[in-house]
């Protein structure tokens, strides 16, 4: 499954702290931790590839360890709004700008 960045960065940030990624830095050290964070990046996840492991206190719950594509997805359908990454001509920022914003969205 095809994530750009600032989608793992939140979904990472949605996670509580009892909770870590195990083999993500096959996907995000190169490209998330160097220094040159690009939101648009994208990391091409496989089943299995990534792992959510409990780190909690005990005792741990029934299940600790989760499927990273499992929970994602999970997070991604109960999520009341998309997160873009656009390429836009820079003359045209403020007019998206403001079509954005007159639809209720909101840019960072």
């Amino acid at each position: 499954m095809k994530i750009t960045l600032v989608e793992f960065d939140e979904f990472q940030k949605s996670l509580s702290d009892d909770w870590y990624f195990v083999n993500d830095e096959l996907y995000v050290n190169e490209k998330f931790w160097d220094g040159n964070y690009d939101p648009s990046s994208i990391i091409d996840v496989k089943k299995d590839d990534i792992t959510i492991a409990w780190q909690g206190p005990d005792p741990s719950p029934k299940n600790d360890t989760l499927d990273f594509l499992t929970e994602y997805k999970k997070w991604k359908n109960n999520c009341y709004v998309d997160i873009l990454v656009v390429e836009i001509p820079k003359d045209k920022k403020d007019d998206l700008v403001k079509i954005i914003k007159e639809l209720g969205g909101s840019c960072k």
